[in-house]
């Protein structure tokens, strides 16, 4: 690897680049709605599309990308979307008296008053840049971004539909899931001493969607003191919310998902008195 390094007399170097771009283009709506019943509405959307070189800083290495680009010396071959981008966005939210009353007193002081939330978030998963996993060109990059060849016939984006067979991966297999989320046979290695001809972040993560609900009562005991009670229940849906896939396409763990991005997960509930004097 040292006949292929500009001066192989240098063991390191390190360089600072100040040339790096990005663009940001967004369309945003929001809609907004009360009725007579009290109802409160909310919706707020987000097209958008952020393409840059570069979405870290030095020693800022993310699930998506590593902190150095492929060719220092012709950064454009980086230019793609941006590690943070999220094409569709979307958040609802919505506050609902109940409108409940009882003749009973005993049974309106526990059922009535209450006011119901809620809140939705819905938006497309983060990109990601499948790498070989070593220095493959040779070029003494340290952090490796070295990324590989994309097979003829696949997509850049192989994450839908099923597996096409190759060495260590059978045929058949359902992509898009957390066994397997993207195909390890779209990509081999490039011949040592060259760069690969994948793109940064072409490939897009697991999707994020999420529902937290709420309610709350104020009992009223006084003019000068109520006592608020207050259930909350977080990721109401019990959905699992993804990690980006193991993103060295030639180890075992190519395409699995191992973690989530929250930790333990799961549905969380919890209920909250406040006394107000």
């Amino acid at each position: 690897s040292q006949s292929i390094r500009i001066n192989p007399r240098f063991a390191s170097l390190t360089v600072y680049r100040f040339d790096a771009n990005a663009h940001y283009n967004a369309l945003q709506t929001t809609l907004r709605r009360r009725t007579a019943t009290g109802l409160q509405y909310q919706a707020f959307y987000t097209y958008s599309k952020s393409m840059d070189t570069k979405s870290t800083i030095a020693g800022g290495e993310t699930r998506q990308e590593p902190n150095t680009v492929l060719d220092f010396l012709n950064p454009a071959l980086d230019w793609g979307p941006s590690s943070f981008d999220a094409r569709h966005n979307l958040v609802l939210t919505g506050t609902y008296p109940l409108p409940f009353s009882f003749q009973q007193k005993a049974v309106g002081m526990i059922l009535e008053g209450w006011t119901v939330n809620g809140i939705g978030t819905f938006r497309t998963g983060e990109p990601f840049t499948v790498r070989v996993g070593s220095n493959r060109s040779a070029n003494g990059d340290r952090w490796s971004p070295d990324r590989p060849n994309l097979n003829p016939g696949f997509s850049s984006n192989p994450t839908s539909g099923v597996t096409a067979g190759c060495p260590g991966v059978a045929a058949g297999q359902k992509l898009g899931t957390p066994d397997l989320y993207y195909d390890p046979c779209a990509f081999s290695r490039p011949a040592p001493g060259t760069y690969g001809n994948l793109g940064r972040n072409t490939l897009t993560g697991p999707g994020y969607y999420n529902v937290d609900f709420s309610a709350d009562k104020v009992f009223k005991k006084t003019d000068r003191m109520n006592v608020q009670l207050r259930l909350e229940i977080f990721n109401l849906l019990d959905q699992a919310h993804f990690y980006i896939p193991g993103f060295n396409a030639f180890s075992g763990s190519a395409g699995h998902i191992t973690r989530l991005i929250s930790s333990p997960g799961g549905r969380l509930t919890q209920l909250g008195l406040k006394v107000v004097f």
